[in-house]
């Protein structure tokens, strides 16, 4: 099934020079590390290319190569191709309506050649609903996205050269939590060795992402893991942040990754809730689990309009941090 999307896809990247990827708002490693990884691939394939991110890069991940290419404003030229990557839906990106009303007239967007890559469940909408042309790679056994443009990159006879091989370790490494999920497989130490022989820096990667901890994150650490509770009905490790806690502390999200997953640690915990305001009256919800504690946290997080995968999922809320607790306690801390 995949070689013929990646064919496909393969085809349609060849028939353009032009070429427009996007990415998910408050992009993670998989998000950034697919982003730059298929610029510089394709650009040295000879094409010209616009990676695109509505959010500014986090700064940890600043050391990745070509991080100064990706822009965060609409300013397109003549791209007749878009790659969404790490998402399926436009809205994941963060265009707002103004700016997809730009992208819309500039490309006729019921027209433009598309190609999805993504290893989340299918969503059944995307960018399919707005083209005519367009390949699906969606591959939700693959640990992360980097994982599926590893072999695609295999199929297209990209050389992978060591700036490409960092960017798709970084995408491993952190959408496997440093290869401790479930989704660390033989195949995927099999593709980070050999990404490791063509010169991705391991080092680089690991310290930047998990040991750079500043001040900001020891506090607003402190904080979220000062409130953790143990919901009785459900054995959920709930806690949670305001504005007000990230504000006094200095803190930014960048500073909260890895708190849910640390909370899913508790031994007589089944699974880890954690809401963040991260503006006034928006909340974000984060929900781990464990494997052998067999609580399918995408479910949970479609309850709320959410989703994700079923051990590491999420969701957004409106309204203030009470009203979401409420929302939350009747959605998911009453039955699982």
């Amino acid at each position: 099934m995949l070689e013929e999307q990646f064919k496909r896809a393969t085809e349609l990247i060849n028939r353009h020079s032009d070429i427009l990827l996007f990415t998910h708002q408050t992009p993670d490693g998989d998000a950034i590390g697919s982003l730059l990884a298929t610029a510089i691939a394709l650009e040295n394939l000879g094409k010209r290319v616009v990676p695109f991110c509505a959010d500014s890069v986090p700064e940890v991940f600043s050391f990745l190569p070509k991080i100064e290419r990706v822009e965060n404003k609409i300013g397109f030229q003549s791209q007749s191709v878009v790659i969404l990557l790490d998402c399926q839906d436009f809205k994941r990106t963060g265009i707002d309506e103004k700016d997809f009303k730009i992208l819309s007239n500039r490309f006729n967007l019921k027209e433009i050649d598309s190609i999805v890559i993504d290893h989340h469940p299918e969503e059944n909408k995307g960018v399919l609903q707005y083209t005519s042309a367009s390949v699906n790679i969606i591959e939700p056994k693959m640990a992360a996205t980097t994982e599926i443009l590893f072999e695609l990159f295999e199929n297209m006879k990209v050389k992978i050269n060591k700036d490409i091989a960092t960017c798709l370790l970084t995408g491993l490494i952190t959408d496997t939590g440093g290869f401790q999920h479930s989704s660390t497989d033989p195949r995927v130490m099999r593709i980070a060795a050999i990404l490791l022989t063509k010169g991705a820096r391991l080092n680089k990667i690991i310290r930047n992402i998990f040991q750079n901890k500043t001040m900001p994150s020891f506090k607003i650490w402190g904080r979220a893991l000062e409130r953790v509770k143990i919901d009785k009905t459900t054995k959920a490790a709930v806690s949670f942040l305001n504005r007000k806690d990230l504000e006094e502390c200095h803190a930014t999200l960048e500073d909260l990754s890895g708190v849910a997953n640390m909370l899913s640690t508790i031994p007589e915990a089944r699974f880890a809730l954690f809401l963040t305001e991260y503006e006034p009256r928006k909340i974000s919800g984060s929900l781990r689990s464990e494997e052998y504690k067999g609580v399918d946290v995408a479910r949970l997080a479609r309850r709320l309009g959410g989703g994700g995968h079923k051990l590491a999922a999420g969701f957004e809320i409106e309204g203030n941090p009470e009203d979401a607790f409420k929302i939350v306690n009747r959605e998911i801390l009453t039955d699982i």
